[in-house]
């Protein structure tokens, strides 16, 4: 424990920074015994017996020698840096205790230029990496790595100039919109709701799948004019008409209510508010006090009974009122 706190303390530096990694190998070096030319670490009797805390062979070159056998160019190549190391930045302290200089300088190249590409071909397998904008990855099984042509990109000055393209990116850019389209006319009108379970998405996504189909393979059909209710036949047309087919006889149709039979004019019914005084009562100077909710709801009259009410619309010229 002791010789590690050593290793790693910063006792002795000035600035209390890391050292460089040239450093710091040397300070490992001169501190742990290695005990052969061959940098085979030496193992007590005690440390021997006990295999879980016996170290490896070569321990201390296990890493080392497994990051500098990496060849990492290819992958620069196609990714770009994936860290832009300034020289003056501090960052550069740490990656020197991982990386050496060959490294860092392979780690800080420059990315592939707007039109550049990289590909492997395996028999009719194509893998191909193109830098547009941003690296685009096609694998393909029906094309050659060696077919090019070229496209228009715009340049920051805002002119355009002319960049190569590998045939296979071509003929993905120019189908890809069928997947797409696709999408969109499932997206519409989906018949899926969110759900944990899986297969409930597959089965919502196939069925939806096949509405698409059918409705592409029937606006494509030559369908003439006059059976079409509308200039476009629409993905929502198509679906209503599916729905209705599907559904056909299977629903129960509601019994149609009996029409109601409309009220005589100036009928005796229920007013429907609070009771007040007969009007004809009133008028008549009978001494009881007679209310009630009924009467005319034409004439807004409160009219205790039948007879009150005849009476009241012949007494206004209106004659006996009968209901039908």
């Amino acid at each position: 424990m002791s010789e590690q706190n050593s290793l790693y303390s910063d006792e002795g530096s000035d600035d209390n920074e890391l050292s460089s990694g040239d450093e710091w190998l040397e300070n490992y070096n001169a501190e742990v015994d290695h005990g052969s030319p061959d940098n085979t670490p030496v193992v007590s009797d005690e440390e021997a017996n006990d295999e879980d805390d016996a170290a490896p062979e070569n321990a201390e070159l296990v890493w080392r020698e497994t990051y500098e056998e990496l060849d990492i160019d290819p992958f620069i190549q196609i990714t770009g840096p994936s860290h832009n190391l300034n020289p003056n930045a501090s960052e550069l302290e740490y990656f020197k205790l991982f990386f050496d200089d060959n490294m860092l300088e392979k780690i800080n190249a420059p990315r592939m230029q707007t039109g550049q590409f990289v590909g492997r071909q395996t028999d009719n397998m194509v893998g191909v990496v193109w830098m547009d904008k941003k690296p685009v990855n096609v694998v393909a099984s029906n094309e050659s790595l060696i077919e090019v042509d070229t496209t228009n990109r715009r340049q920051k000055d805002g002119t355009n100039a002319r960049v190569t393209r590998p045939r296979v990116v071509t003929n993905y850019q120019e189908n890809f919109r069928g997947v797409d389209i696709s999408d969109q006319l499932r997206a519409k009108y989906s018949i899926g709701r969110p759900s944990k379970k899986w297969w409930k998405y597959l089965m919502n996504f196939i069925i939806d799948l096949c509405i698409v189909n059918s409705f592409i393979v029937k606006a494509e059909t030559e369908v003439p004019q006059v059976a079409r209710t509308k200039k476009r036949y629409r993905q929502l047309d198509f679906r209503i008409n599916l729905s209705t087919q599907l559904i056909g006889n299977f629903a129960r149709l509601r019994t149609p209510a009996p029409p109601m039979r409309p009220r005589a004019t100036h009928a005796h019914l229920k007013l429907g508010r609070k009771r007040s005084t007969c009007k004809l009562c009133t008028k008549t100077g009978e001494k009881k006090r007679k209310t009630t909710q009924m009467g005319c709801e034409k004439c807004d009259k409160h009219l205790c009974s039948a007879e009150c009410h005849n009476t009241f619309h012949v007494n206004i010229g209106i004659g006996v009122v009968t209901e039908e």
